[in-house]
C-alpha cells in the first residue's frame, strides 16, 4: 500500500544538512546531519517554528530525527555567535 509523502522546506538550506531528503511518508523516520559545527555558535532547530531536541555525535554533527508527521513541514536552523554581547547583535 502507498502511503502519502509530504515534504520538507528547508528554508533554503537543505545542502547543508547530510542524508536530508524532499519527501518523507506519513510516519516514516526522518534523519540526517548538520556537520557545520562551531564552538562559539549556539544552535537550534525548528520544526513548524517549534524547538526540537537534537543528538549529537562527533562525527557526524548534530544528528537531527523526528517522525514525519501528516503535513508538510519547514525545518530550520538558528545559529546565534555566543561571541557577541547581546547589545553588539542588534
Amino acid at each position: 500500500m502507498f502511503k502519502k509523502e509530504y515534504r520538507v522546506d528547508y528554508c533554503g538550506q537543505k545542502g547543508f544538512y547530510r542524508g536530508a531528503k524532499d519527501k518523507y511518508a506519513v510516519g516514516e523516520l526522518v534523519e540526517f546531519y548538520y556537520e557545520f559545527v562551531a564552538t562559539d555558535t549556539s544552535y537550534k532547530f525548528l520544526l513548524d517554528g517549534e524547538e526540537i531536541c537534537v543528538g549529537f555525535d562527533d562525527k557526524l554533527g548534530f544528528v537531527i530525527r523526528f517522525g514525519m508527521p501528516d503535513h508538510d513541514v519547514t525545518f530550520r536552523c538558528v545559529e546565534r555567535n555566543t561571541m557577541l554581547m547581546e547589545d553588539d547583535e542588534k
